[in-house]
């Protein structure tokens, strides 16, 4: 079995490049796939440590590549691995994620109730409403507020981690779900989003593409209506979107963009 040498035992100022430049690689035992998640690759010095792992599938040692460490609360490496699997081919960057690195018995109970959320939009396994429910369960505005208190506690760091986990988790998800147009589980997904970032004007909007593009106009419209609330002001952009193009006969439509003409 290919072996890695073991992260840990790397001097913290050594640069990712030189790391992915072909230190870590070089002297493996067999070639190490490319294009796909290799989910456990031990570590040559202990091999009791192992970590998911993707090169891109024009990955070559013959030049420095930068390379992303990827942490999952509960261990599980190849989770945030494969969520920035799309973005690491498409730029060029190695992802690689610990098997054995997680935090505490909170944050694992945060995961709990986020995976059956995460598992019922990827199987189709409740109704919209049902998952609107669990959604709630998810206690994302608390956690929030637990992550901005700041207070440097265990339950602070492991709602602030969570959060931003489910962040990047429901947001590359959901741009994956638009791009091969199932439009019903992007909508889902970014209720989610919203719920980690309620500020964002952008997750608003592409909130509404989802919903316009699931032919669920009124909620698109509450939903764009959000993003201009919220700072979005594209006026251009929302006028020449045809995702929209069902939102402009609705009542509100000409008045949100009435209300950009005006500006702040």
């Amino acid at each position: 079995m290919t072996r890695l040498p073991c992260l840990g035992r790397f001097p913290a100022s050594l640069p990712a490049t030189l790391v992915a430049s072909g230190f870590l690689f070089a002297q493996a035992q067999a070639p190490l796939p490319k294009g796909q998640v290799v989910a456990q690759v031990p570590c040559r010095t202990d091999p009791a440590q192992s970590y998911a792992l993707y090169l891109p599938s024009n990955y070559g040692p013959e030049k420095p590549w930068p390379i992303l460490y990827a942490f999952d609360p509960g261990a599980r490496g190849s989770v945030p691995v494969e969520d920035f699997q799309g973005a690491a081919e498409e730029y060029g960057y190695i992802v690689v994620g610990p098997n054995n690195s997680r935090n505490a018995a909170l944050e694992a109970e945060y995961l709990g109730v986020f995976d059956q959320v995460t598992n019922a939009i990827r199987t189709a396994g409740g109704s919209p409403p049902e998952i609107a429910q669990m959604i709630q369960r998810m206690q994302l505005s608390e956690c929030r507020g637990q992550a901005e208190a700041n207070t440097d506690t265990e339950e602070s760091i492991a709602a602030e981690r969570f959060v931003r986990r489910a962040l990047v988790h429901t947001f590359e998800q959901a741009r994956d779900a638009l791009a091969r147009k199932d439009f019903r589980t992007a909508t889902l997904y970014l209720q989610i989003t919203v719920e980690c970032a309620p500020d964002s004007p952008n997750v608003y909007y592409m909130l509404a593409r989802a919903y316009a593009l699931n032919k669920e106009n009124k909620n698109a419209l509450a939903a764009l209506r959000k993003a201009v609330e919220k700072g979005y002001a594209d006026r251009d952009a929302i006028e020449k979107n045809a995702d929209f193009e069902a939102l402009r006969s609705l009542p509100g439509y000409a008045k949100l963009i009435e209300q950009l003409k005006k500006g702040p």
